[in-house]
């Protein structure tokens, strides 16, 4: 193999590296907008699962509450009634 054919070798080897640089930062570009893009989604949902968690610990109350109470009503007017 003479010189000028390892210099080509060289010389395409060093494009080769230089083209995988530049297609890593693009890869690492658009990683990093799409990693952005999902922790917006990821907070939002977050919210979400908070905010309805909570309403369904109120809803829940609530309810047992209200049960509790008609409960209580229904015995004492069912006692009434014997």
């Amino acid at each position: 193999m003479t010189e000028f054919d390892r210099g080509k070798e060289i010389g395409a080897l060093q494009a080769e590296i230089r083209d995988l640089r530049a297609d890593i930062q693009q890869y690492t570009e658009e990683q990093r907008k799409w990693n952005s893009v999902m922790e917006e989604r990821v907070r939002l949902a977050e919210q979400w699962i908070q905010t309805t968690t909570g309403k369904v610990v109120i809803l829940t109350t609530i309810f047992g509450i209200v049960g509790s109470v008609v409960y209580i009503f229904i015995n004492w007017f069912l006692s009434h009634l014997k």
